[in-house]
């Protein structure tokens, strides 16, 4: 796949999108729980399960060594990181599954200011 095109294919998927909440999701139709309908085998249609707007700010491609690439992205709270790739790969006529998500922000916490697990101690949280 040409740079050219990857870029235009993650442009579609820059700004105010679409997206449909995955089946595993804490999103209610009918007043249950999508994770709860899906561990009991019951099937939803895909038709119930309402869109959302969330914001993608900032993605950018850092690898992309076939089979596998690298995303960074910005998001708003809300996004469905793992469907997005879905979304990706069905842009570019392929299929996806996610090998590694890293959540390097949340709100004013990064991953560069996280305790290490040998710092979970209450010393370090509570200092």
């Amino acid at each position: 796949l040409g740079d050219v095109y990857k870029r235009q294919t993650l442009n579609q998927f820059s700004g105010l999108i679409k997206q449909k909440p995955p089946i595993y999701s804490a999103v209610q139709v009918g007043g249950k729980r999508l994770y709860d309908l899906a561990r009991q085998g019951k099937i939803v249609d895909n038709d119930n399960i309402k869109e959302r707007e969330v914001t993608i700010y900032n993605i950018e491609c850092l690898d992309f060594s076939l089979p596998k690439f690298t995303l960074d992205i910005t998001c708003s709270k809300g996004t469905y990181i793992r469907s997005l790739f879905v979304d990706i790969a069905n842009a570019m006529g392929t299929v996806a599954t996610t090998i590694q998500l890293t959540r390097t922000r949340q709100e004013n916490f990064t991953i560069d200011n996280s305790l290490t697990e040998d710092q979970w101690t209450y010393e370090h949280i509570f200092s």
